[in-house]
C-alpha cells in the first residue's frame, strides 16, 4: 500500500518537477545571455571610454600651443599696414631747402624716387606725373621727386626736356633713400620707387621701411605717345 501511494505521489510531482527544471534551464540561459551581452557592451565601449581622455589631452595640448604662439597678422592686415611717413629735407633744383613736412597732414603726396643719372627728362614716371599734374593739382595732390644727383644735374635735365611743375630734390648722400628703403646696401646703389602718402601723412609699410606702390597705373595713367617720343 505504501509503495503504491509513493508511486502515485511521484507521478503527480513529475509535471511540477519538469516545470522547475525548465525554469532553471531558462534562468541559466538568461544568465549566459546577460553575460555575453555585458561582454559585447564592454568590448564596444571600452575603446570609446579610452578615446575621451586621449581627446581631452590632445585638445588641452593644442590650446596650450595656441596660447603660447605670438599673434599673427593676416596677409590683408600686413598689406594694409600704414605708418607715419618718414620726414626729411633736401635741396631742390634751385638750391632751396624743401621740407617734406610742409605737405604732410595737409594734402596727399606722390613721392617719386627716380634715376637722376639717367636724367629727370628721361624718367617715364616723372613724365607721367608731369603729364597728369593739372589733374593731380586739382585733386590737391603734391608731387615730389627725389634722386641722388646734385641740383645742377636736375637743372640740366630741365634745360633739355622742359621744367617740372613740382620740386626735384637731391640726396647725394643717400640719407633719404636709406630712410625710405631705396638704397641697396649690398650693391651700394639706389633704387627707384613710387610712394603714396595719404592726407593723414600715412604711408603703406612693409618690414623696416615704407612699401612702394606696385600698381603705378592706378596712380598715374600711361604716357601719351607724344610725351614718350620726347623722352626717347
Amino acid at each position: 500500500m505504501l509503495g503504491t501511494k509513493a508511486a502515485g505521489a511521484s507521478a503527480r510531482d513529475l509535471p511540477a518537477l519538469a516545470a522547475w527544471v525548465s525554469l532553471t534551464n531558462a534562468l541559466i540561459n538568461l544568465d549566459e545571455l546577460i553575460t555575453k551581452g555585458c561582454d559585447v557592451i564592454e568590448r564596444v565601449w571600452r575603446p570609446r571610454v579610452l578615446v575621451l581622455p586621449i581627446a581631452a589631452v590632445i585638445i588641452v595640448g593644442l590650446v596650450a600651443f595656441k596660447l603660447s604662439q605670438p599673434p599673427r597678422q593676416s596677409l590683408t592686415a600686413i598689406l594694409d599696414e600704414r605708418r607715419p611717413a618718414p620726414k626729411f629735407l633736401a635741396l631742390d633744383s634751385d638750391n632751396k631747402l624743401v621740407k617734406i613736412e610742409r605737405y604732410l597732414g595737409r594734402q596727399e603726396v606722390l613721392l617719386i624716387f627716380f634715376d637722376g643719372e639717367a636724367g629727370a627728362d628721361r624718367d617715364t614716371v616723372l613724365l607721367r606725373a608731369r603729364q597728369q599734374f593739372p589733374e593731380l593739382k586739382r585733386r590737391g595732390v603734391q608731387v615730389v621727386g627725389v634722386s641722388a644727383t646734385i641740383p645742377q644735374y636736375n637743372r640740366q635735365a630741365m634745360e633739355r626736356g622742359g621744367k617740372f611743375p613740382f620740386p626735384l630734390l637731391s640726396d647725394p648722400e643717400f640719407l633719404i633713400h636709406r630712410l625710405w628703403g631705396r638704397y641697396n646696401e649690398d650693391r651700394l646703389e639706389t633704387q627707384t620707387g613710387v610712394f603714396w602718402i595719404d592726407r593723414a601723412g600715412q604711408v603703406a609699410w612693409s618690414g623696416k621701411s615704407p612699401r612702394p606702390e606696385a600698381d603705378l597705373d592706378r596712380l598715374l595713367p600711361p604716357l601719351k605717345e607724344s610725351s614718350l617720343s620726347k623722352a626717347k
